[in-house]
């Protein structure tokens, strides 16, 4: 009898654990729910039901039909629209060419724990919380070509003043400025959050073991921050794909469509 109990008891004791995992699985789902119900009215819905619309022609008025890809075949034939992708992959490009390494070097200043670090910080970050149109028309006001606080500067340094809103060149220019001049403090705290998360352990082993300022960053802060990088990289495409409501403020598509972002 002993040992019939012990073979029960211990048959028991094997069907609580693997009932556990089970358990665990369900309240995980259950904490898991409320948000996935609302991804699913807020994000997945709306988005199967775009690509659904994208597929008929519809005026609201009239019943709508069905074309199938027709709407898309006639989108990569527009001349505008394949323009606007080319100005937006390069206002993207350039966007993470100089956005990222700023970000990176001011964030290696900031990381020298000065005593006037956290007004640094401020005055970095604030472009980022400007509503878009508010600095939009702020800037605006500062590239125009006569009375431009920009042209002014460049005239009293002997050169000549530029069409910055003007020109087709200029213009994505100028898109190219504002957008880095409002990015720039947001990946500064993001590369600076990444330095301060290293260990200064590893500095303290290479710098007796003779390694200098750039070996330490070539082998310890950029493997390190490669996660903060690619992070900051993704994010920063995705911001600069999404560039509109300043280029339409500034200049309302600017000279023959040459700013125009991709809707």
């Amino acid at each position: 009898m002993a040992l019939g109990d012990r073979a029960l008891s211990t048959l028991r004791l094997r069907s609580r654990r693997r009932a556990w995992p089970r358990r665990e699985s369900l309240v995980g789902l259950a904490f898991l729910l409320p948000s996935l119900v609302l991804l699913g009215i807020f994000v997945f819905y709306p988005l199967g039901y775009v690509v659904y619309l994208s597929l008929l022609k519809w005026d609201l008025i009239t019943p709508a039909s069905v074309v199938g890809l027709s709407n898309y075949a006639t989108l990569f034939k527009d001349s505008y629209f394949l323009q606007a992708v080319q100005v937006t992959v390069a206002i993207s490009a350039a966007s993470v060419a100089i956005t990222l390494p700023l970000g990176f070097l001011c964030a290696v200043f900031l990381n020298l724990k000065l005593r006037e670090s956290a007004f640094y910080r401020g005055i970095l970050l604030a472009p980022y919380i400007f509503p878009l149109v508010a600095s939009g028309i702020a800037w605006s006001m500062m590239f125009q070509q006569d009375g431009g606080i920009l042209n002014w500067l460049i005239r009293h340094l002997g050169g000549s003043g530029l069409n910055w809103l003007g020109s087709s060149t200029w213009a994505v220019v100028a898109v190219i400025i504002v957008g880095v001049w409002q990015y720039l403090g947001y990946y500064t705290l993001i590369f600076l959050a990444g330095l301060q998360g290293i260990p200064p352990d590893y500095y303290e082993a290479a710098a007796i073991d003779g390694a200098g300022n750039v070996v330490q960053a070539v082998r310890i802060t950029l493997p390190l921050l490669s996660p903060t990088l690619l992070f900051a990289t993704i994010i920063l495409i995705i911001q600069s794909f999404q560039t509109y409501a300043q280029v339409y403020v500034m200049t309302r598509g600017g000279p023959r469509r040459h700013d125009h972002p991709r809707l």
